[in-house]
């Protein structure tokens, strides 16, 4: 439920956290479709009633002061504590509307969330779900902060204010053309790839800088054509035919089942299979939406497991 119409937020502080998560007021105004003036009027009102300011200008963008932060972390525990309260008295009354907020990496956006939430709608048409797009440690970081219910990431410690609700391990392979002369092969190892063309990820991402490790340890060069912190234009290369790129199946599901991709696991010394971990937040119960969401993503996770080694 959106609680700026309810009226149980007030626009002080909704516009507070706008303004504190997009670095402006322009950009804020824009979130929120209200007029720049309102926002910076309702800004230097609550800065003259707290009696400190919230926010630093640094070039163009505003940065949170020392209680700017202290408030933008008690406001995101009041609002979701408020949006808590809603979705269990909407459990209670068997409306099962509510919300959820999850965070998930590119890879499990691609193809395993479409899926799931066609699913989901069957059963729960009426839940809203806030789907985010992020950095592993982001998507982590925020379900400690409480601004997600949920999310998804690789080999990224579970922080402290969180839980573990489900886990799967996906082994590493390499991503090619079907035509491709190595397509033929059971196994490859990375001394396979010296004379290939590499698509890899960015070391903004886990998988590239769990690669990046692996490479480092060659003792040789390998040709890198490309990098991205983007799975889709990896995968997108790779199917033109301008090299090949490491990562798991995740992401790649449909245009390996469509024969566009073929996926040849990587077996190399040190290289483990990768975790794909889902957590919530570990204070509080979950209403409804969150939990039916969860129990179904859990589900999946079970048949995506390849063993860890």
């Amino acid at each position: 439920m959106d609680l700026r119409r309810t009226g149980l937020f007030s626009n002080r502080l909704i516009y507070f956290q706008a303004v504190a998560e997009k670095g402006s007021i322009r950009r804020a105004a824009l979130e929120l479709n209200v007029a720049p003036s309102s926002i910076s009027r309702s800004l230097s009102e609550l800065e003259a009633d707290l009696g400190a300011l919230l926010f630093e200008r640094v070039g163009r963008r505003l940065r949170l002061s020392s209680a700017g932060e202290m408030l933008l972390h008690h406001a995101r525990l009041s609002q979701n504590q408020l949006a808590s309260g809603i979705a269990f008295i909407e459990d209670l009354q068997g409306l099962k509307r509510g919300e959820v907020k999850i965070a998930v990496i590119e890879s499990v956006m691609r193809n395993l969330m479409l899926q799931e939430l066609d699913r989901f709608w069957e059963h729960q048409p009426g839940i809203k779900v806030e789907c985010f797009v992020t950095g592993s440690q982001d998507a982590f970081d925020g379900v400690a902060e409480g601004r997600f219910d949920l999310a998804i990431a690789f080999d990224t410690p579970v922080p402290v204010k969180a839980r573990k609700i489900a886990s799967a391990y996906l082994n590493l392979g390499v991503v090619l053309p079907p035509g491709h002369p190595l397509a033929t092969q059971k196994k490859l190892r990375l001394r396979d790839l010296r004379d290939e063309n590499l698509l890899l990820a960015n070391p903004s991402l886990t998988l590239g800088q769990l690669l990046n490790q692996a490479i480092a340890q060659l003792g040789f060069d390998l040709k890198i054509r490309a990098i991205s912190n983007s799975i889709d234009t990896l995968l997108h290369l790779a199917e033109m035919g301008h090299g090949i790129t490491l990562q798991t199946r995740l992401g790649a599901e449909s245009e390996i089942a469509a024969g566009r991709l073929a996926f040849i696991p990587l077996s190399e010394p040190g290289l483990k299979p990768r975790e794909l971990v889902m957590i919530c937040r570990s204070e509080r119960q979950l209403p409804h939406g969150p939990v039916a969401l969860a129990t179904q993503l859990a589900s999946r996770f079970e048949t995506l497991d390849e063993g860890k080694a």
